[in-house]
């Protein structure tokens, strides 16, 4: 089974866990696009009636027009939102995301969540997490000296770019990407180091967000795991 199939498989199994009178997260990424296309099928076969956020502006195009939104003012609870990974470790359920450029409305939303559904394909699964590049959301404003700031702790990456251009977050920010040689053993240590600095707006560890997580598999089954 290819990691199109996996990512398919648990989109169609998580999609099963809405209600009428739900509002709910919808993430960012190709898992994420796969559990819409899910959801829409459902609104359209059972008339369900429910109201979401998208955490990202491609998710929010998605749905535009086929599931009401709230205000992104987040003053009402969400339910459950449903979103992928860049990678997860299953041990700590710590994630690194933000590989779509949408961490830091993927965190708000999380954060105003009952409950947070991670959707993955094998291929996502690391412990510890690494192999990946995490992303940091920094301010534009003075970014080369945040950057500077950045590499004096020790980290190193770079300013993540696209046809020569700078890459804007979905909030109008600068993202750079740090590449950490080998496995990542403290995340929570890196985050607090990373947030502290005048500059950085988010990072992409998320550390203590997921309650529960769906993972593909190539023999064509999936696994559900609830946060230790």
């Amino acid at each position: 089974m290819s990691y199109e199939k996996e990512k398919q498989l648990v989109a169609e199994e998580a999609v099963k866990l809405i209600k009428s009178g739900m509002i709910i997260g919808l993430g960012s990424g190709s898992t994420s696009a796969f559990f819409i296309k899910a959801l829409k099928e459902r609104i359209q076969n059972e008339s369900l009636n429910i109201s979401c956020v998208a955490t990202s502006l491609l998710s929010k195009e998605l749905v535009t027009g086929f599931i009401p939104l709230i205000e992104e003012s987040l003053r009402n609870e969400i339910d459950i939102t449903f979103d992928g990974a860049d990678l997860i470790d299953l041990k700590t359920f710590h994630l690194i995301k933000g590989g779509g450029g949408a961490l830091l409305r993927e965190k708000i939303v999380a954060a105003r969540s009952k409950q947070n559904i991670v959707l993955v394909d094998s291929s996502k699964l690391a412990s510890p997490l690494e192999g990946f590049p995490v992303a940091i959301e920094i301010v534009r404003f003075g970014y080369e000296s945040t950057v500077l700031r950045i590499n004096e702790l020790g980290y190193s990456g770079h300013v993540r770019h696209k046809d020569g251009k700078a890459v804007l977050s979905d909030n109008d920010n600068y993202i750079f990407d740090i590449v950490f040689n080998g496995p990542i053993k403290d995340p929570q240590k890196h985050h607090s180091r990373l947030k502290n600095l005048l500059g950085v707006i988010e990072t992409g560890f998320f550390l203590e967000t997921a309650t529960k997580v769906y993972i593909g598999y190539p023999d064509g089954k999936f696994e559900i795991k609830e946060r230790p």
